[in-house]
């Protein structure tokens, strides 16, 4: 899958991953009571995932760069049906899944919410159990949207799609 030969993709399924890790930590620890004894900890613990949405977002921004540049070969010779598969992905069937689930809902809404978590002294549990949502969520439909994209040139070429 030529969307996929690059090694930003690797990159991005960590960071988003370590994003959606720390999301459930904070949200077991809302639902099992431990933030109200570890609420600083937890605020720090939010702070760090802010950092980790950051870093994600810019090797997604990179990822995305990267597999659109059609003159840029990412794997011998394979750089037409990957800038294909970015198309698919930013502007083709799923795009409203990618730009609305993934990009707002699970890296700018848990961003903002997470800078609120870090500056508050007290949990906001509400807050915290959304945020978690919206993480689990942005990074279910990344994968998906990720894989959906990169299938697609190669079913389209067989006449499946």
């Amino acid at each position: 899958m030529p969307l996929w030969a690059t090694p930003w993709l690797p990159a991005l399924f960590a960071a988003s991953s370590l994003s959606c890790g720390i999301a459930c930590a904070l949200a077991l620890a809302q639902i099992t009571g431990a933030a109200s004894a570890f609420g600083a900890v937890l605020g720090r613990l939010a702070a760090v995932d802010a950092a980790v949405i950051v870093v994600e977002a810019a090797i997604v921004a990179v990822f995305v760069y990267a597999a659109s540049q059609a003159g840029a070969p990412l794997s011998n010779g394979t750089e037409l049906a990957a800038a294909q598969s970015v198309r698919e992905l930013v502007a083709g069937r799923n795009a409203q899944l990618f730009w609305g689930c993934f990009v707002v809902l699970g890296l700018a809404v848990p961003f903002a919410l997470d800078i609120v978590l870090a500056l508050r002294r007290r949990p906001l549990p509400g807050v915290v159990l959304f945020a978690s949502a919206c993480v689990l969520v942005g990074g279910f439909v990344m994968r998906f949207c990720v894989v959906a994209a990169g299938a697609h040139p190669v079913l389209s070429s067989m006449g499946v799609m």
